[in-house]
C-alpha cells in the first residue's frame, strides 16, 4: 500500500520537530480562513493532524471569508487573528468597532486566545486592551525588521529584562 503525500509530510514533520527539540509553545501555524473553508472536510483532518503534533493552530485573515460558526466551533483551533482591516479603523467606524467586539466576544466565549493584527495607532492599542484583547500585532510596536536587527532588538531587549523574566 503506498503512502500518501500528505503521511509523508506529517511523518517528516513529526520528525523534524522531534529532532530540532523545539518548544511546545513555539509550535505555532497560521491558516487563512478562506484555505480553510475552502474544503472544510479535509481541512479538519489536516487540522486534526497538526494537533496531534502539538502545533498551535491560529486561523489568520479572520472575517475575511465565510466562515460557518458550526465549522468554527468543530475545528481544533487555538487562536483567531483578526483581519486588520477590521481594526484599521476602530477608533472612526461604529461598525468596525462592533465587528471587531463581537469577533473579540465570540472567540473569548470559544475558549480561544484572540490576536488583532496591524495595530498602527494607541487608540487602536487601547481599544484592544478594553475588550481585553489577548494579544496585538502591527507597526505601533515595531515596523517589519531584517532579521539580523530583529535579532540585535531582541538581544537588547533580553539583556535589559529584569532577571527571571
Amino acid at each position: 500500500m503506498a503512502i500518501s503525500r500528505q503521511t509523508r509530510f506529517f511523518c517528516a514533520l513529526a520528525a523534524f520537530l522531534r529532532e530540532m527539540g523545539m518548544s511546545h509553545a513555539l509550535r505555532e501555524l497560521e491558516i487563512p480562513e478562506s484555505t480553510l473553508m475552502h474544503d472544510a472536510d479535509n481541512a479538519m483532518l489536516t487540522l486534526k493532524a497538526f494537533e496531534a503534533l502539538d502545533v498551535r493552530l491560529v486561523i489568520a485573515d479572520f472575517g475575511t471569508g465565510f466562515s460557518s460558526l458550526f465549522n468554527l466551533r468543530q475545528l481544533p483551533i487555538d487562536a483567531i487573528k483578526i483581519d486588520g482591516s477590521f481594526i484599521r479603523d476602530v477608533d472612526t467606524d461604529p461598525e468596525n468597532r462592533s465587528i471587531a467586539e463581537a469577533i473579540i466576544a465570540m472567540g473569548r466565549t470559544l475558549n480561544l486566545t484572540f490576536v488583532a493584527e496591524c495595530v498602527e495607532t494607541e487608540a487602536q492599542k487601547e481599544f484592544l486592551h478594553d475588550q481585553a484583547c489577548d494579544q496585538h500585532q502591527g507597526f505601533y510596536f515595531s515596523k517589519a525588521s531584517p532579521a539580523r536587527e530583529f535579532s540585535d532588538w531582541l538581544e537588547a531587549r533580553n539583556a535589559l529584562a529584569p532577571a527571571g523574566a
